[in-house]
């Protein structure tokens, strides 16, 4: 989806080091009390249709963790990093990579530690528009939001196609306005995710390329994580590791029991059981056993062939060619910390 950057936070990086990224050792709990290391946690998402809303409307977050757990919706990537950068949010979930890379390479010290899903966003656009391939792109007006997982997979897709970005003209808006703008005839298609993306097909747009075409074809995928900053997680090990624990439980449910499932999302969002269903098909749910793979997060001694830790070097340079940030990521490795989806899918 929709995502953001960030400031770095000093004096924590020997910390950190020992103790989180690649070489944490999450499941301990705080000295002698037995208890988490927080007694309230407040946690940023973006409401996907996803096993994330089945543990928040089956309240299994406070039942595992034994605390308050409170959800803050945003509707940006950007806004989700300065909240964890403010202290507003203690992580965040449905983060889109781009907004990751970003604040990453931007001085951020954040890291990924769960991936919620792929993301399942294709470019519908209209039959009547002469538009049969990604070159006929070429000046139409096509409607996304700069800077989300999105855009980044409309870029990669013109440039494979030998198309300037530049040479299209892009319409930056929210989502519901590049619905009605796509409804009114004032664009020519746009690159969403579901619901707006059905929207557009509903209204007789054709899906032309998705961002999983992308991944497969041009080795450049983009996915949605949960995310939290390094100094945190090291000293919150023991509050990420339940956190990861509930997360793999509702991937496992939402396979296990769709019928459930699908009625726990469809109350928490609002859709219909039908609408949850066809929006939810779109994605792919990995679980942690699945994320303890070179797919994935991989694991510690893995970092290096992790598809997570590839797609944040491909897209902080991408967002550097482009001119959003001065320099990639560094240390791409250092985004990805897999020591907690390795405990939970380990035992």
């Amino acid at each position: 989806m929709v995502r953001g950057t960030k400031l770095l936070s000093v004096g924590v990086l020997a910390a950190v080091a020992t103790a989180c990224g690649s070489g944490s050792t999450p499941g301990q709990s705080s000295p002698a009390s037995g208890k988490l290391s927080v007694t309230s946690l407040t946690v940023g998402y973006y409401a996907n249709p996803n096993p994330e809303r089945i543990a928040q409307q089956l309240g299994w977050f406070n039942q595992a963790l034994g605390i308050k757990v409170s959800f803050k919706p945003f509707q940006s990537g950007a806004a989700m990093m300065a909240a964890i950068t403010a202290g507003a949010i203690q992580f965040t979930c449905e983060s889109g990579s781009p907004p990751i890379a970003s604040a990453a390479a931007q001085g951020g010290d954040q890291e990924i530690f769960w991936v919620n899903e792929n993301a399942a966003e294709g470019l519908a656009v209209r039959p009547s528009a002469g538009i049969n391939s990604v070159a006929d792109l070429k000046g139409k007006k096509i409607g996304t939001i700069i800077g989300s997982t999105m855009y980044f997979s409309l870029v990669v897709a013109l440039e494979k196609n030998n198309v300037s970005v530049s040479d299209v003209d892009v319409i930056d808006a929210p989502i519901p306005d590049q619905v009605a703008a796509y409804q009114r005839g004032d664009i020519a298609g746009a690159y969403l995710p579901y619901p707006g993306l059905g929207q557009i097909v509903a209204a007789g747009g054709r899906i032309l390329i998705t961002s999983d075409q992308v991944a497969t074809m041009y080795g450049f995928p983009t996915f949605d994580a949960c995310v939290v900053s390094r100094a945190w997680a090291s000293a919150h090990q023991d509050v990420l590791t339940k956190w990861v624990q509930v997360e793999n439980r509702a991937v496992e449910y939402y396979r296990s029991d769709p019928t459930a499932a699908l009625a726990a999302i469809a109350e928490n969002t609002g859709l219909t059981v039908a609408q949850a269903q066809q929006q939810s098909s779109v994605y792919t749910f990995p679980t942690a056993a699945e994320q303890a793979t070179a797919r994935w997060l991989g694991t510690a001694s893995t970092l290096a062939s992790a598809d997570v830790v590839n797609a944040m070097k491909l897209t902080s340079e991408l967002e550097v060619k482009l001119g959003r940030i001065a320099e990639a990521v560094s240390n791409p490795e250092q985004l990805d910390d897999p020591a907690f989806v390795d405990a939970v899918a380990n035992g």
